[in-house]
């Protein structure tokens, strides 16, 4: 466990003066429910779960505020194609300077002018 999650839990621990085993337990199964969520949510939006499936697992407020959430925005699918597998090295340093060529005509001149 990291050091962050340690001082979490001695807070926790602390403030509400509960044994660890309790609150470990409690934890957990907040945190089931949460990933769980986040889960059937993340899939109802990716089009992988269907709306009646989402319907069976959360509340019927949640799902109708994914919708209204998703409402008019246009969500296509994108699967990208690899088209080189091959790793290139690029050594930029080795690349000819650019140099800026400004040209100076008519419309340049009547462009500058007008501002």
């Amino acid at each position: 466990m990291s050091a962050q999650l340690q001082q979490k839990l001695a807070y926790l621990l602390r403030e509400t003066g509960r044994d660890e085993a309790s609150l470990l337990a409690e934890v957990l199964q907040e945190g089931i429910h949460t990933l769980f969520h986040k889960h059937v949510r993340d899939s109802y939006i990716e089009g992988k779960l269907s709306r009646r499936e989402a319907l069976r697992l959360l509340r019927s407020s949640e799902v109708e505020e994914i919708e209204a959430a998703w409402r008019g925005i246009f969500f296509p699918f994108y699967h990208p194609k690899v088209l080189f597998s091959e790793q290139i090295e690029v050594r930029t340093a080795d690349l000819p300077r650019w140099k800026p060529r400004i040209t100076i005509d008519r419309r340049t001149l009547t462009r500058e002018d007008d501002e």
